[in-house]
Protein backbone atom coordinates (compact mmCIF):
# COMPACT_ATOMS: atom_id res chain seq x y z
CA UNK A 1 0.00 0.00 0.00
CA UNK A 2 1.45 3.16 -1.16
CA UNK A 3 1.53 6.15 1.16
CA UNK A 4 1.84 8.78 -1.61
CA UNK A 5 -1.45 8.22 -3.38
CA UNK A 6 -3.45 8.25 0.05
CA UNK A 7 -3.12 11.84 0.54
CA UNK A 8 -2.16 13.03 -2.84
CA UNK A 9 -3.80 13.47 -6.06
CA UNK A 10 -2.44 10.49 -8.54
CA UNK A 11 0.00 11.89 -10.92
CA UNK A 12 -0.93 8.90 -12.99
CA UNK A 13 -4.38 9.17 -13.48
CA UNK A 14 -5.23 5.55 -11.46
CA UNK A 15 -6.55 6.45 -8.49
CA UNK A 16 -9.95 8.27 -8.72
CA UNK A 17 -11.21 8.58 -5.11
CA UNK A 18 -11.53 11.52 -2.68
CA UNK A 19 -10.94 10.46 0.33
CA UNK A 20 -7.57 8.49 2.03
CA UNK A 21 -9.72 5.44 2.97
CA UNK A 22 -11.38 5.31 -0.56
CA UNK A 23 -8.19 5.49 -2.32
CA UNK A 24 -6.60 3.03 -0.38
CA UNK A 25 -9.82 0.25 -1.12
CA UNK A 26 -9.56 1.72 -4.91
CA UNK A 27 -5.80 0.94 -4.97
CA UNK A 28 -6.20 -2.43 -3.01
CA UNK A 29 -8.59 -3.62 -5.66
CA UNK A 30 -7.05 -2.51 -8.68
CA UNK A 31 -3.41 -4.74 -7.15
CA UNK A 32 -5.58 -7.77 -7.51
CA UNK A 33 -7.03 -7.41 -10.40
CA UNK A 34 -3.38 -6.50 -11.98
CA UNK A 35 -2.04 -9.24 -10.08
CA UNK A 36 -5.00 -11.36 -11.58
CA UNK A 37 -5.16 -13.06 -7.48
CA UNK A 38 -7.85 -13.31 -5.54
CA UNK A 39 -5.70 -12.77 -2.45
CA UNK A 40 -1.89 -11.20 -1.52
CA UNK A 41 0.58 -13.58 0.10
CA UNK A 42 2.89 -10.40 1.39
CA UNK A 43 0.97 -6.86 1.93
CA UNK A 44 3.16 -4.34 2.42
CA UNK A 45 2.36 -0.79 3.92
CA UNK A 46 4.67 1.11 2.23
CA UNK A 47 7.35 3.59 3.78
CA UNK A 48 6.64 4.35 7.32
CA UNK A 49 8.85 6.51 8.44
CA UNK A 50 7.86 7.16 12.13
CA UNK A 51 5.21 6.09 14.70
CA UNK A 52 3.26 9.54 14.25
CA UNK A 53 3.09 9.15 10.29
CA UNK A 54 1.83 5.54 10.69
CA UNK A 55 -1.17 6.84 13.10
CA UNK A 56 -1.64 9.59 10.59
CA UNK A 57 -1.81 7.77 7.55
CA UNK A 58 -3.60 4.65 8.47
CA UNK A 59 -4.65 4.64 11.53
CA UNK A 60 -6.72 7.68 11.77
CA UNK A 61 -7.62 7.38 8.14
CA UNK A 62 -9.05 3.90 8.79
CA UNK A 63 -6.39 2.52 6.73
CA UNK A 64 -5.33 -0.10 9.18
CA UNK A 65 -8.84 -1.31 9.86
CA UNK A 66 -9.28 -1.63 6.14
CA UNK A 67 -6.78 -3.83 5.47
CA UNK A 68 -7.11 -5.40 9.08
CA UNK A 69 -10.82 -6.59 7.54
CA UNK A 70 -8.89 -7.54 4.34
CA UNK A 71 -6.72 -10.06 6.07
CA UNK A 72 -9.81 -11.56 8.07
CA UNK A 73 -11.67 -11.77 4.59
CA UNK A 74 -8.15 -14.04 3.53
CA UNK A 75 -7.53 -11.32 0.90
CA UNK A 76 -4.47 -10.21 2.64
CA UNK A 77 -2.42 -13.37 4.36
CA UNK A 78 0.37 -11.68 5.97
CA UNK A 79 0.20 -8.29 6.80
CA UNK A 80 3.94 -5.94 6.95
CA UNK A 81 5.20 -2.87 6.82
CA UNK A 82 8.83 -0.99 5.36
CA UNK A 83 10.81 1.21 7.87
CA UNK A 84 12.53 3.79 6.04
CA UNK A 85 13.11 6.05 9.14
CA UNK A 86 15.22 6.31 12.27
CA UNK A 87 16.26 3.62 14.73
CA UNK A 88 14.43 4.95 17.62
CA UNK A 89 11.41 4.90 15.62
CA UNK A 90 11.57 1.35 14.37
CA UNK A 91 10.44 -0.55 17.95
CA UNK A 92 7.81 1.72 18.21
CA UNK A 93 6.39 0.84 15.33
CA UNK A 94 6.79 -2.71 15.65
CA UNK A 95 4.91 -2.64 19.11
CA UNK A 96 1.90 -0.94 17.32
CA UNK A 97 0.62 -3.92 15.84
CA UNK A 98 1.67 -7.80 15.93
CA UNK A 99 3.10 -7.48 12.02
CA UNK A 100 3.73 -10.83 10.38
CA UNK A 101 6.84 -9.08 8.80
CA UNK A 102 8.84 -6.12 8.19
CA UNK A 103 11.08 -5.10 5.66
CA UNK A 104 14.17 -2.26 6.56
CA UNK A 105 16.15 -0.35 4.66
CA UNK A 106 20.35 -1.51 4.88
CA UNK A 107 22.58 1.04 3.32
CA UNK A 108 26.01 0.22 2.64
CA UNK A 109 27.10 3.45 4.32
CA UNK A 110 24.78 2.15 7.77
Amino acid sequence: MPVAPLNNPDPNGLVKSESPLDRAKEIFELQLERCQVEYIDYYLLHNLPTLDRYKQVFLDQGIMDYVLEEKEKGRIKRLGFSFHGPNEEFPLICDAYKWDFCMIQINYFD
